[in-house]
């Protein structure tokens, strides 16, 4: 009887000790900003760099080119990496600066704002849904119009929040995507308030994001919006996830099929998938132009290759819709 105890105790043990180990807590965990942050100022460990968008009156803040308009953080350039963060040379105007958890953008100081953005490409073999969680608050808490964080997948936006300048608390947000290998994920702290506003003041602020590929069944954008994980049941075997079909015909997976053109735009189906274009609407961002013409390749070709995306309305930002143009 007692060696039987003994050997219970120890199972008990062992089994708490295995399903409580940091290993498993984090085993969902795929990266980590500030866990994976290093002290030699490396730039692409792990998939992780850091730099800055330089943003000027008119410029589009929505979208942007991920390889243009990231500026990698060099010593060659001006800046300096101080053994614990990069930082302008000097610590003046441009207040730009990247530590493990904490930074500071530069405000509408010079006719520029700098952002400071930690970048992810993501370190994937395959297309993995993921959850994006990220944090902001404010670490200079006695001015300033705020600050915020802008989330952008391959350079356009899909989550923003913002706080206001005395926020030490801050806010909490995550967002979800088909993460491919390569995908560019730009996590920015910007001047920006919940105003609007850039001026600089007191913008010192904590901003941190963990890359999680455990997506609950039932996720939910910010925007209210659901999110069709890219490995969902295909019930049907037409290659299209019944979430995504359900999406625009609940109830009726025979509307839509890989090879089908169900709103006559141009496009199949499972290219209105991959495009995160809606296929019961022949001009998903409504500017005009039917998705099947918007190739998103900013090369324009002729009215039948427009170039533009197929997502949004005024590809360009210049107040012109695409259809327009």
């Amino acid at each position: 009887m007692k060696q039987s105890r003994f050997l219970l105790c120890w199972a008990v043990l062992f089994s708490c000790t295995f399903l409580f180990s940091p290993y498993l807590l984090q085993a969902a965990v795929v990266a980590d900003s500030e866990a994976d942050f290093t002290t030699a100022g490396e730039q692409g460990a792990g998939g992780w760099s850091y730099g800055y968008r330089v943003v000027e009156d008119g410029d589009d803040r929505a979208t942007y080119d991920p390889k243009a308009d990231f500026k990698t953080f060099t010593e060659d350039d001006g800046w300096t990496w101080n053994g614990a963060s990069w930082d302008w040379a000097g610590g003046n105007v441009p207040w730009t600066q990247v530590a493990a958890a904490s930074g500071h953008p530069n405000g509408s100081n010079n006719d520029e704002e700098q952002w400071v953005i930690r970048r992810w490409e993501a370190q994937v073999a395959s297309v993995t849904p993921m959850a994006i969680n990220w944090h902001l608050h404010k670490t200079n808490t006695n001015g300033g119009n705020g600050t915020s964080v802008s989330v952008h997948f391959n350079g356009e936006r899909i989550d923003f929040g913002a706080v206001e300048g005395s926020d030490g608390d801050g806010i909490d947000s995550t967002v979800y995507a088909n993460v491919g290998p390569g995908d560019i994920i730009d996590v920015a702290l910007t001047p920006e308030g919940p105003d609007e506003g850039t001026g600089d003041g007191s913008d010192g602020s904590v901003w941190t994001v963990v890359f999680d590929n455990s997506v609950p069944g039932n996720a939910t954008q910010p925007d209210g919006s659901p999110f069709v994980p890219a490995n969902s049941e295909d019930s049907d075997g037409d290659g299209l996830p019944d979430g995504w079909e359900e999406r625009f015909f609940p109830g009726d997976l025979s509307m839509l099929s890989a090879d089908g053109d169900a709103d006559s735009d141009g496009l199949t189906d499972a290219q209105e998938f991959a495009n995160a274009t809606e296929p019961n609407n022949e001009d998903t961002d409504d500017d005009g132009l039917k998705d099947g013409v918007e190739d998103g390749t900013e090369n324009y070709v002729s009215a039948e290759m427009t170039g533009s995306n197929p997502r949004v309305a005024d590809s360009d930002g210049d107040g012109l819709s695409d259809g327009a143009e």
